[in-house]
Protein backbone atom coordinates (compact mmCIF):
# COMPACT_ATOMS: atom_id res chain seq x y z
CA UNK A 1 0.00 0.00 0.00
CA UNK A 2 2.53 2.37 0.74
CA UNK A 3 4.09 1.57 -2.75
CA UNK A 4 1.50 2.61 -4.45
CA UNK A 5 0.76 5.43 -2.11
CA UNK A 6 3.81 6.67 -3.13
CA UNK A 7 3.62 5.82 -6.83
CA UNK A 8 0.61 7.83 -7.03
CA UNK A 9 2.03 10.47 -5.20
CA UNK A 10 4.68 10.33 -8.09
CA UNK A 11 2.61 10.17 -10.65
CA UNK A 12 0.78 12.68 -10.17
CA UNK A 13 3.41 15.24 -9.60
CA UNK A 14 5.15 13.98 -12.48
CA UNK A 15 1.95 14.90 -14.80
CA UNK A 16 1.55 18.45 -12.84
CA UNK A 17 4.98 18.97 -14.32
CA UNK A 18 4.52 17.97 -17.65
CA UNK A 19 1.36 20.28 -17.50
CA UNK A 20 3.45 23.13 -16.30
CA UNK A 21 6.38 22.44 -18.99
CA UNK A 22 3.03 22.02 -22.07
CA UNK A 23 2.10 25.17 -20.48
CA UNK A 24 5.45 27.12 -20.52
CA UNK A 25 5.86 25.43 -24.11
CA UNK A 26 2.46 26.89 -25.11
CA UNK A 27 3.33 30.49 -24.74
CA UNK A 28 6.78 30.40 -25.78
CA UNK A 29 5.47 29.55 -29.12
CA UNK A 30 2.00 31.25 -28.99
CA UNK A 31 -0.04 28.67 -28.85
CA UNK A 32 1.54 26.83 -32.18
CA UNK A 33 2.77 23.55 -30.13
CA UNK A 34 -0.97 23.38 -28.79
CA UNK A 35 -2.04 23.21 -32.25
CA UNK A 36 -1.54 20.36 -34.75
CA UNK A 37 -3.49 21.73 -37.33
CA UNK A 38 -1.44 24.45 -37.60
CA UNK A 39 1.81 22.51 -37.12
CA UNK A 40 0.90 20.34 -39.77
CA UNK A 41 -0.20 23.27 -42.41
CA UNK A 42 3.43 24.58 -41.57
CA UNK A 43 4.58 20.94 -42.74
CA UNK A 44 2.53 20.68 -45.80
CA UNK A 45 3.15 24.37 -47.34
CA UNK A 46 6.86 24.04 -46.95
CA UNK A 47 6.34 20.70 -49.05
CA UNK A 48 4.58 21.96 -51.81
CA UNK A 49 5.38 26.32 -51.65
CA UNK A 50 8.06 25.43 -54.97
CA UNK A 51 5.59 22.94 -57.14
CA UNK A 52 5.80 23.30 -60.85
CA UNK A 53 8.25 26.12 -60.62
CA UNK A 54 10.81 26.14 -63.56
CA UNK A 55 13.36 28.47 -63.08
CA UNK A 56 11.60 31.55 -63.88
CA UNK A 57 11.10 34.58 -62.02
CA UNK A 58 7.38 35.68 -61.73
CA UNK A 59 8.62 38.96 -63.00
CA UNK A 60 9.47 37.06 -66.23
CA UNK A 61 6.54 35.23 -66.61
CA UNK A 62 4.34 38.58 -66.61
CA UNK A 63 6.65 40.19 -68.92
CA UNK A 64 6.17 37.14 -71.42
CA UNK A 65 2.29 37.28 -70.94
CA UNK A 66 2.05 33.48 -69.82
CA UNK A 67 -1.00 31.97 -69.67
CA UNK A 68 -0.10 31.54 -65.72
CA UNK A 69 0.53 35.73 -65.84
CA UNK A 70 -2.95 35.93 -67.27
CA UNK A 71 -5.34 33.63 -65.27
CA UNK A 72 -3.31 34.86 -62.05
CA UNK A 73 -3.87 38.59 -62.94
CA UNK A 74 0.15 38.95 -62.69
CA UNK A 75 0.22 38.61 -58.90
CA UNK A 76 2.36 35.85 -57.14
CA UNK A 77 2.11 34.00 -60.31
CA UNK A 78 4.52 30.90 -59.52
CA UNK A 79 3.04 30.68 -56.09
CA UNK A 80 -0.95 30.72 -56.46
CA UNK A 81 0.07 27.57 -59.48
CA UNK A 82 1.94 25.94 -56.68
CA UNK A 83 -1.56 26.56 -53.85
CA UNK A 84 -3.73 25.59 -56.95
CA UNK A 85 -1.99 22.20 -58.06
CA UNK A 86 -1.19 21.34 -54.88
CA UNK A 87 -4.87 21.72 -52.85
CA UNK A 88 -6.68 20.03 -55.68
CA UNK A 89 -4.22 17.33 -55.82
CA UNK A 90 -5.29 16.70 -51.73
CA UNK A 91 -9.02 17.26 -52.83
CA UNK A 92 -8.88 14.29 -54.99
CA UNK A 93 -11.32 11.63 -53.97
CA UNK A 94 -8.20 8.70 -53.26
CA UNK A 95 -7.06 11.34 -50.53
CA UNK A 96 -10.04 11.44 -48.89
CA UNK A 97 -8.94 9.00 -45.77
CA UNK A 98 -5.89 11.27 -45.41
CA UNK A 99 -8.09 14.49 -45.23
CA UNK A 100 -10.30 12.94 -42.77
CA UNK A 101 -7.15 13.06 -40.39
CA UNK A 102 -5.95 16.72 -41.13
CA UNK A 103 -9.94 18.50 -40.60
CA UNK A 104 -12.95 17.01 -39.34
CA UNK A 105 -15.64 19.66 -40.19
CA UNK A 106 -16.31 22.70 -42.41
CA UNK A 107 -14.31 25.31 -40.02
CA UNK A 108 -11.13 23.06 -39.43
CA UNK A 109 -10.91 23.12 -43.66
CA UNK A 110 -11.54 26.65 -44.18
CA UNK A 111 -9.16 27.52 -41.23
CA UNK A 112 -6.53 24.69 -43.00
CA UNK A 113 -6.71 26.81 -46.71
CA UNK A 114 -7.14 29.94 -44.86
CA UNK A 115 -3.49 29.59 -43.50
CA UNK A 116 -1.67 27.58 -46.29
CA UNK A 117 -2.70 30.71 -48.81
CA UNK A 118 -1.25 32.59 -45.76
CA UNK A 119 2.42 30.62 -45.91
CA UNK A 120 2.19 30.00 -49.52
CA UNK A 121 2.00 33.80 -50.49
CA UNK A 122 4.36 35.00 -48.18
CA UNK A 123 7.35 33.08 -49.83
CA UNK A 124 6.76 35.72 -52.90
CA UNK A 125 9.25 37.67 -51.98
CA UNK A 126 9.49 39.76 -54.72
CA UNK A 127 5.87 41.05 -54.25
CA UNK A 128 6.19 44.21 -52.18
CA UNK A 129 2.47 43.90 -50.94
CA UNK A 130 3.27 41.09 -49.65
CA UNK A 131 6.23 41.90 -47.67
CA UNK A 132 4.56 44.80 -46.41
CA UNK A 133 1.91 42.88 -45.01
CA UNK A 134 4.41 40.19 -43.27
CA UNK A 135 6.17 43.67 -41.67
CA UNK A 136 3.10 45.21 -40.52
CA UNK A 137 1.49 41.81 -38.91
CA UNK A 138 5.13 41.73 -37.05
CA UNK A 139 4.42 45.41 -35.69
CA UNK A 140 1.00 44.77 -34.65
CA UNK A 141 1.69 41.67 -32.69
CA UNK A 142 4.93 42.56 -31.31
CA UNK A 143 6.12 44.89 -29.00
CA UNK A 144 9.09 47.04 -29.89
CA UNK A 145 10.99 45.55 -26.89
CA UNK A 146 11.03 41.69 -27.18
CA UNK A 147 12.18 41.74 -23.90
CA UNK A 148 8.78 43.32 -22.54
CA UNK A 149 6.79 41.13 -24.10
CA UNK A 150 8.46 38.35 -22.85
CA UNK A 151 8.10 39.46 -19.44
CA UNK A 152 4.46 40.19 -19.98
CA UNK A 153 4.22 36.27 -21.05
CA UNK A 154 5.45 35.48 -17.64
CA UNK A 155 3.19 37.51 -16.03
CA UNK A 156 0.58 36.05 -17.68
CA UNK A 157 1.38 32.35 -16.76
CA UNK A 158 2.09 33.21 -12.96
CA UNK A 159 -1.34 34.45 -12.93
CA UNK A 160 -2.67 31.16 -13.43
CA UNK A 161 0.17 29.67 -11.67
CA UNK A 162 0.20 31.73 -8.09
CA UNK A 163 2.68 30.68 -5.33
CA UNK A 164 1.86 28.00 -2.91
CA UNK A 165 1.92 30.22 -0.09
CA UNK A 166 -0.61 32.39 -1.41
CA UNK A 167 -4.12 32.75 0.72
CA UNK A 168 -5.66 29.47 -0.60
CA UNK A 169 -8.41 27.07 0.48
CA UNK A 170 -11.28 28.57 2.91
CA UNK A 171 -8.58 29.59 6.30
CA UNK A 172 -9.25 32.81 7.32
CA UNK A 173 -6.88 35.05 8.11
CA UNK A 174 -5.55 34.70 12.27
CA UNK A 175 -2.93 36.47 14.66
CA UNK A 176 -0.98 39.89 14.26
CA UNK A 177 -0.11 41.17 11.24
CA UNK A 178 3.76 40.89 10.66
CA UNK A 179 5.85 43.46 8.99
CA UNK A 180 6.47 41.74 5.89
CA UNK A 181 2.84 40.88 4.78
CA UNK A 182 1.31 44.49 5.50
CA UNK A 183 -1.72 44.29 3.37
CA UNK A 184 -3.24 46.70 0.54
CA UNK A 185 -7.59 46.94 0.84
CA UNK A 186 -10.87 48.85 -0.11
CA UNK A 187 -13.37 49.69 2.28
CA UNK A 188 -15.81 49.32 0.21
CA UNK A 189 -17.99 46.15 -0.48
CA UNK A 190 -17.02 43.75 -3.01
CA UNK A 191 -14.24 40.67 -3.69
CA UNK A 192 -11.40 40.99 -1.79
CA UNK A 193 -7.65 40.09 -2.66
CA UNK A 194 -4.42 40.07 -1.12
CA UNK A 195 -0.71 39.98 -2.39
CA UNK A 196 2.36 39.96 0.13
CA UNK A 197 4.71 42.64 0.24
CA UNK A 198 7.21 40.69 -1.08
CA UNK A 199 5.35 40.37 -4.07
CA UNK A 200 4.24 43.76 -5.29
CA UNK A 201 8.21 44.87 -6.60
CA UNK A 202 7.80 41.98 -8.87
CA UNK A 203 4.95 43.93 -10.45
CA UNK A 204 5.36 47.36 -9.76
CA UNK A 205 5.81 47.76 -13.33
CA UNK A 206 2.19 46.27 -14.56
CA UNK A 207 -0.20 47.74 -11.52
CA UNK A 208 -1.26 50.75 -13.39
CA UNK A 209 -2.06 48.97 -16.13
CA UNK A 210 -4.06 46.48 -14.19
CA UNK A 211 -5.85 49.06 -12.28
CA UNK A 212 -7.75 49.74 -15.95
CA UNK A 213 -7.60 46.56 -17.14
CA UNK A 214 -9.22 44.24 -14.24
CA UNK A 215 -12.90 44.47 -15.18
CA UNK A 216 -12.17 43.90 -18.61
CA UNK A 217 -9.56 41.21 -17.93
CA UNK A 218 -11.71 39.15 -15.08
CA UNK A 219 -14.23 39.17 -17.91
CA UNK A 220 -12.46 37.17 -20.60
CA UNK A 221 -11.05 34.72 -17.96
CA UNK A 222 -12.28 31.54 -16.85
CA UNK A 223 -13.80 30.64 -13.52
CA UNK A 224 -11.00 29.53 -11.84
CA UNK A 225 -8.76 30.99 -14.04
CA UNK A 226 -8.17 34.82 -12.68
CA UNK A 227 -6.21 35.90 -10.05
CA UNK A 228 -6.25 40.02 -9.38
CA UNK A 229 -3.33 40.93 -6.93
CA UNK A 230 -4.86 44.20 -5.53
CA UNK A 231 -7.92 45.10 -3.47
CA UNK A 232 -10.34 47.01 -5.85
CA UNK A 233 -14.27 48.08 -5.81
CA UNK A 234 -16.15 46.12 -7.92
CA UNK A 235 -17.47 49.89 -9.67
CA UNK A 236 -13.91 50.22 -11.30
CA UNK A 237 -15.32 53.87 -12.98
CA UNK A 238 -14.83 55.21 -9.06
CA UNK A 239 -11.45 55.25 -8.27
CA UNK A 240 -11.18 58.03 -5.72
CA UNK A 241 -12.85 55.70 -3.13
CA UNK A 242 -9.89 53.47 -3.54
CA UNK A 243 -8.01 53.34 -0.16
CA UNK A 244 -5.04 52.39 1.22
CA UNK A 245 -3.79 51.23 5.10
CA UNK A 246 -1.44 49.19 6.63
CA UNK A 247 -3.88 47.55 9.35
CA UNK A 248 -4.22 44.10 9.29
CA UNK A 249 -7.57 42.44 7.79
CA UNK A 250 -9.42 39.84 9.72
CA UNK A 251 -11.56 38.09 7.28
CA UNK A 252 -14.43 35.35 6.99
CA UNK A 253 -13.72 32.67 5.25
CA UNK A 254 -16.51 32.79 2.13
CA UNK A 255 -14.81 36.09 1.52
CA UNK A 256 -11.24 33.82 0.38
CA UNK A 257 -11.91 32.55 -3.44
CA UNK A 258 -9.64 28.94 -3.93
CA UNK A 259 -6.74 30.02 -6.28
CA UNK A 260 -5.47 27.23 -7.78
CA UNK A 261 -2.01 26.16 -7.55
CA UNK A 262 -1.82 24.03 -11.20
CA UNK A 263 -2.66 24.42 -14.59
CA UNK A 264 -6.59 24.41 -13.79
CA UNK A 265 -7.56 26.33 -16.75
CA UNK A 266 -5.65 28.37 -19.37
CA UNK A 267 -6.98 31.42 -21.13
CA UNK A 268 -4.88 30.95 -24.19
CA UNK A 269 -6.58 27.53 -24.44
CA UNK A 270 -9.87 29.22 -24.10
CA UNK A 271 -11.75 30.72 -26.89
CA UNK A 272 -12.69 34.02 -25.69
CA UNK A 273 -15.80 35.50 -27.17
CA UNK A 274 -15.84 38.91 -28.58
CA UNK A 275 -18.48 41.42 -27.10
CA UNK A 276 -21.51 41.49 -29.01
CA UNK A 277 -24.91 43.11 -29.19
CA UNK A 278 -28.31 41.68 -28.79
CA UNK A 279 -28.55 41.19 -32.48
CA UNK A 280 -25.21 39.19 -32.52
CA UNK A 281 -23.24 41.73 -34.05
CA UNK A 282 -20.23 43.36 -33.26
CA UNK A 283 -20.19 45.94 -30.58
CA UNK A 284 -19.74 49.80 -32.09
CA UNK A 285 -18.64 51.56 -28.99
CA UNK A 286 -15.16 51.49 -29.51
CA UNK A 287 -14.99 51.41 -33.53
CA UNK A 288 -11.01 50.74 -34.75
CA UNK A 289 -9.26 51.00 -37.54
CA UNK A 290 -9.38 48.62 -40.53
CA UNK A 291 -6.49 46.32 -41.45
CA UNK A 292 -4.74 43.39 -41.04
CA UNK A 293 -6.93 42.33 -37.92
CA UNK A 294 -10.27 43.47 -38.64
CA UNK A 295 -12.73 43.83 -42.24
CA UNK A 296 -15.67 45.75 -43.08
CA UNK A 297 -18.38 44.34 -45.19
CA UNK A 298 -20.91 46.51 -47.23
CA UNK A 299 -23.45 46.19 -44.84
CA UNK A 300 -20.82 47.51 -41.82
CA UNK A 301 -20.74 44.26 -40.42
CA UNK A 302 -16.71 44.05 -38.58
CA UNK A 303 -14.86 40.85 -39.18
CA UNK A 304 -12.20 40.04 -36.56
CA UNK A 305 -9.67 38.34 -38.44
CA UNK A 306 -7.90 37.44 -35.21
CA UNK A 307 -9.74 37.00 -31.98
CA UNK A 308 -6.98 37.91 -29.42
CA UNK A 309 -3.39 38.61 -30.00
CA UNK A 310 -2.10 34.95 -29.21
CA UNK A 311 -3.96 34.61 -32.96
CA UNK A 312 -2.31 37.12 -34.83
CA UNK A 313 1.25 36.06 -33.08
CA UNK A 314 0.93 32.34 -34.09
CA UNK A 315 -0.04 33.46 -37.66
CA UNK A 316 2.84 35.80 -38.08
CA UNK A 317 5.24 32.88 -36.80
CA UNK A 318 4.13 30.81 -38.88
CA UNK A 319 5.06 32.79 -41.71
CA UNK A 320 8.08 34.02 -40.65
CA UNK A 321 8.88 29.74 -40.39
CA UNK A 322 7.71 29.45 -43.73
CA UNK A 323 9.86 32.19 -44.97
CA UNK A 324 12.59 30.15 -43.37
CA UNK A 325 11.95 27.32 -44.72
CA UNK A 326 11.85 28.74 -48.46
CA UNK A 327 15.68 29.72 -47.99
CA UNK A 328 16.62 27.48 -45.69
CA UNK A 329 19.88 26.78 -47.42
CA UNK A 330 21.14 30.47 -46.31
CA UNK A 331 20.90 29.51 -42.48
CA UNK A 332 22.94 26.56 -42.48
CA UNK A 333 26.50 25.40 -42.38
CA UNK A 334 28.62 27.47 -45.37
CA UNK A 335 29.18 24.14 -47.38
CA UNK A 336 25.40 23.54 -47.46
CA UNK A 337 25.07 27.75 -48.86
CA UNK A 338 27.44 27.30 -51.44
CA UNK A 339 25.98 24.11 -52.75
CA UNK A 340 22.26 25.17 -52.87
CA UNK A 341 23.89 28.51 -54.18
CA UNK A 342 25.46 26.62 -57.10
CA UNK A 343 22.27 24.75 -57.95
CA UNK A 344 20.21 28.24 -57.92
CA UNK A 345 22.78 29.93 -60.40
CA UNK A 346 22.54 27.05 -62.32
CA UNK A 347 19.00 27.10 -62.76
CA UNK A 348 19.12 31.10 -63.25
CA UNK A 349 21.90 30.77 -65.67
CA UNK A 350 20.48 27.99 -68.01
CA UNK A 351 16.59 30.21 -68.18
CA UNK A 352 19.05 33.10 -69.21
CA UNK A 353 20.85 30.79 -72.11
CA UNK A 354 17.24 29.84 -73.27
CA UNK A 355 16.14 34.06 -73.10
CA UNK A 356 13.92 33.94 -70.60
CA UNK A 357 15.85 36.22 -68.35
CA UNK A 358 18.65 38.62 -67.48
CA UNK A 359 22.29 37.55 -67.17
CA UNK A 360 22.75 37.03 -63.10
CA UNK A 361 26.75 36.25 -63.27
CA UNK A 362 28.19 39.82 -63.36
CA UNK A 363 25.99 40.63 -60.16
CA UNK A 364 25.76 37.76 -58.77
CA UNK A 365 28.42 38.21 -55.82
CA UNK A 366 27.34 41.43 -54.74
CA UNK A 367 23.78 40.59 -55.15
CA UNK A 368 24.30 37.27 -52.64
CA UNK A 369 25.55 40.15 -50.08
CA UNK A 370 22.84 42.24 -50.20
CA UNK A 371 20.55 39.38 -50.29
CA UNK A 372 21.80 38.14 -47.02
CA UNK A 373 21.65 41.82 -45.57
CA UNK A 374 18.62 42.63 -46.57
CA UNK A 375 16.46 40.07 -46.34
CA UNK A 376 18.19 36.53 -44.63
CA UNK A 377 19.60 38.38 -41.63
CA UNK A 378 16.59 40.59 -41.07
CA UNK A 379 14.38 37.31 -41.15
CA UNK A 380 16.61 35.43 -38.68
CA UNK A 381 16.63 38.02 -36.08
CA UNK A 382 13.40 37.58 -35.90
CA UNK A 383 13.02 34.00 -35.67
CA UNK A 384 15.45 34.44 -32.55
CA UNK A 385 13.21 37.60 -30.91
CA UNK A 386 10.06 35.84 -31.00
CA UNK A 387 12.00 32.81 -29.33
CA UNK A 388 9.68 29.92 -30.88
CA UNK A 389 12.96 28.28 -31.65
CA UNK A 390 14.09 28.75 -28.63
CA UNK A 391 18.20 28.55 -28.78
CA UNK A 392 18.35 27.04 -32.51
CA UNK A 393 17.09 30.74 -33.18
CA UNK A 394 20.32 32.07 -32.15
CA UNK A 395 22.11 29.22 -34.17
CA UNK A 396 20.42 30.25 -37.44
CA UNK A 397 20.99 33.96 -37.03
CA UNK A 398 24.80 33.08 -36.31
CA UNK A 399 24.68 30.42 -39.32
CA UNK A 400 23.49 33.45 -41.65
CA UNK A 401 26.26 36.14 -40.12
CA UNK A 402 28.93 33.82 -40.58
CA UNK A 403 27.79 33.12 -44.52
CA UNK A 404 27.80 36.54 -45.00
CA UNK A 405 30.92 37.38 -44.11
CA UNK A 406 32.54 33.81 -45.55
CA UNK A 407 30.79 34.83 -48.75
CA UNK A 408 32.38 38.39 -49.11
CA UNK A 409 35.89 37.15 -48.29
CA UNK A 410 35.48 34.30 -51.00
CA UNK A 411 32.41 34.16 -52.89
CA UNK A 412 34.27 35.44 -55.98
CA UNK A 413 36.45 32.07 -56.17
CA UNK A 414 33.03 29.95 -55.66
CA UNK A 415 31.61 32.02 -58.47
CA UNK A 416 34.52 31.41 -60.74
CA UNK A 417 33.99 28.12 -60.10
CA UNK A 418 30.29 27.86 -61.01
CA UNK A 419 30.78 29.41 -64.22
CA UNK A 420 33.80 26.89 -65.11
CA UNK A 421 30.96 24.25 -64.11
CA UNK A 422 28.68 25.63 -66.17
CA UNK A 423 30.49 26.08 -69.29
CA UNK A 424 31.90 22.50 -68.56
CA UNK A 425 28.56 20.95 -68.40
Amino acid sequence: EMLKENYIGESDQTNTMERQRHAWKHFDTNGISSNPLWQFTLVFAALVHDVQHEGITNRQLVKEGHPLAIRYHDRSVLEQNSLSVSYQLLMQPEFDQFRSAIFSSLEERQAFRSLLIDLLMTTDIGSPEHTEVSKRKWQLAFAANPEEDHRERKRKLYEIQPRRHSCTGSAPLSGPNPPSQTTTTSTIKGPVHIIKENETEKYEHCNKRRLTEDRHYSNELTNGAASAITVLDTDVSNRSNLITTTEPIRLAAPLFRRRHSCLASIPCLISIPSARTANNSVATSKRRSLGVQRTVDFNGQVTETFLHSLQLKANVILMYLMQVSDVAHTMQDFATFVKWNHRLFNELYSTHCAGRGADCFANWYLDQIAFLDSYIIPLARRIKNCGVLGSFGSVLLSNAMENKRRWTDEGKIYLKQFFRLRLAF
